[in-house]
C-alpha cells in the first residue's frame, strides 16, 4: 500500500535554495541530479514508509541518507508522509526539525 507524500513548506524552501545553487554553478542546461534523487527516495518511501532510519531524540522523525550524501528527514502516519528537511550529511549540526 503506497501512502500520499507532501513537503513541508520549509523542506520545500531548502530545495528551491539547493536547486538555485545548482543553476548558479551549473546553469539551466544541466538538470540538478539532487532532485531525481529525492524524487526516487520519495517514491520508495511511499511503498515503505519505515524505510528511514529514526532520528535519536525525535522518535517521530525518520531520515534517509542520499547516495549524494544528502539527508531526507520525515515523518509518517498511516496515510501521510511529510519530507520535513532536506540536509546535506556534511553539516556538522541537524535541520530545524
Amino acid at each position: 500500500m503506497t501512502v500520499a507524500l507532501i513537503y513541508s513548506v520549509d523542506a520545500r524552501r531548502m530545495l528551491d535554495e539547493i536547486d538555485e545553487r545548482w543553476i548558479a554553478q551549473h546553469g539551466l542546461s544541466e538538470a540538478n541530479p539532487l532532485l531525481d534523487e529525492v524524487q526516487d527516495a520519495a517514491t520508495r518511501l511511499r511503498a515503505n514508509p519505515q524505510l528511514g532510519r529514526i532520528v535519536p531524540a525525535r522518535k517521530q522523525i525518520r531520515r534517509v541518507l542520499l547516495r549524494s550524501g544528502w539527508h531526507l528527514y520525515y515523518r509518517y502516519s498511516a496515510d501521510l508522509i511529510e519530507i520535513i528537511a532536506v540536509w546535506h550529511a556534511s553539516r556538522s549540526n541537524r535541520p530545524p526539525l
